[in-house]
């Protein structure tokens, strides 16, 4: 059932603009591979556009957008699959409501660990 809403929201998110994609994406990955909002991208980033259906070029300018903003940081130089989403609440602000997207809360512990580095 969770992949059947997966693939609904997918649909959904490709009629997105692209900060919307991306801002999803990153609040997918980080729902299902994130440790403390710290994630490792399981793709390199033109596989990220191709499932995005945006270009690498869009997908590196939005995470830089996202990183100038401190909504989350890039834990190398450049270009890295290794983020730490900062600000989960300002990227699920940008996006409609998507079943599988509907994460839980996050304590204010977990927060303080996250933004005390």
């Amino acid at each position: 059932m969770r992949d059947l809403l997966r693939a609904e929201d997918h649909s959904v998110m490709l009629g997105l603009l692209a900060p919307e994609r991306v801002a999803a994406f990153l609040l997918e990955m980080n729902s299902r591979l994130g440790v403390n909002g710290e994630i490792t991208l399981p793709m390199v980033q033109n596989d990220i556009a191709d499932y995005l259906g945006l270009t690498v070029e869009t997908v590196v300018r939005e995470i830089s957008k996202f990183s100038d903003e401190g909504l989350l940081r890039r834990n190398g130089p450049g270009w890295t699959r290794r983020l730490s989403v900062r600000r989960p609440e300002r990227l699920l602000t940008m996006l409609p409501r998507l079943s599988a997207l509907d994460l839980p809360p996050i304590s204010d512990p977990v927060i303080q660990k996250m933004f005390s580095s």
